[in-house]
């Protein structure tokens, strides 16, 4: 009767017959074991285990998405290497990071702030940043209509200058 011998790879025909009052099994040598170090879905080796010898599992590789999605660890598939993405996509939260994978940072959590260069207060509509906390020399509000004079802002004094102090 047909006989399958050894596992994986390096399975062969063979054939079971009554000799001598007993069964007797005859196997074909298969192939030559090798190691299992290719990602090819077959257990080359002949221990029973797929591609279990192969080193290229576990290095940092790039999937080529966004932000925290981007970095990976390569594994064997069986149908050869690839990049496995190491995080998936979260809420978008105000740390320096791309949570969400789309490409922008922080984009709807951080806070817009307004440069204030004179010190009174009130900020520049024309210079403003986005960021997470209140930067030095930065204020919430863009209501400066002259960013360099102290004296000029909402609720200053109005003095005889030519200028609109308040």
């Amino acid at each position: 009767t047909p006989l399958t011998c050894g596992l994986g790879a390096c399975a062969a025909a063979g054939e079971r017959r009554c000799e001598a009052g007993g069964w007797r099994e005859r196997c074909v040598p298969g192939r030559p074991a090798a190691d299992d170090a290719t990602c090819d879905g077959v257990d080359d080796d002949c221990d029973g285990a797929i591609d279990d010898g192969n080193p290229g599992g576990g290095v940092a590789c790039s999937t080529g998405g966004a932000g925290v999605c981007a970095a990976g660890t390569t594994s064997c598939t069986g149908v050869g290497l690839v990049c496995q993405q190491d995080a998936q996509p979260s809420t978008e939260v105000c740390n320096g990071s791309d949570d969400d994978c789309d490409g922008a940072v922080d984009e709807s959590v951080a806070t817009i702030f307004y440069r204030d260069g004179d010190g009174d207060g009130y900020g520049s509509a024309i210079e403003s940043l986005r960021a997470c906390s209140l930067p030095s020399g930065y204020v919430t509000n863009n209501l400066d209509c002259d960013d360099a004079r102290f004296s000029v802002r909402p609720g200053g004094a109005e003095v005889c200058n030519g200028l609109d102090d308040n």
